[in-house]
């Protein structure tokens, strides 16, 4: 499997495991968040129709299809884990500001595999420079 699969597949997988707490008693992790988005999608509609809501999702709606397709767009690849590095950005601010590590934990793994993807991507870029 190409380094870049891998990278895809870590992105989608770690896009799940977000977690996140409200309130006292109120937690969830970002892969029961959209299970109950896909079921409002066709009930409740209007109730999904915020932009940290829709964005995430598109890309990794994004992120599925380019790993789906055998050949990638590396461009579809950025702008799905752009998408989704908004929401997790957010997440790790959160989690630093409230001091719930946790929720800061929970942030790193996508965090870190997209600045892995994102290196790995420059360094081919100086070597595609040189040849």
């Amino acid at each position: 499997m190409p380094k870049l699969r891998i990278y895809q597949l870590c992105l989608i997988l770690f896009s799940l495991i977000g977690y996140l707490e409200w309130g006292r008693i109120q937690r969830s992790f970002i892969v029961e968040v959209e299970i109950d988005i896909l079921t409002k999608l066709f009930t409740d509609i209007k109730s999904i129709l915020h932009p940290l809501v829709i964005l995430p999702f598109t890309g990794q709606l994004i992120l599925i299809v380019t790993f789906i397709r055998k050949s990638s767009n590396i461009k579809w690849i950025h702008a799905g884990a752009l998408a989704i590095g908004i929401l997790y950005l957010l997440i790790f601010f959160i989690g630093c500001m409230s001091l719930n590590f946790k929720i800061l934990i929970s942030a790193l793994p996508f965090l870190i595999t997209y600045s892995l993807f994102l290196m790995q991507k420059r360094v081919e870029n100086k070597i595609k420079k040189t040849n």
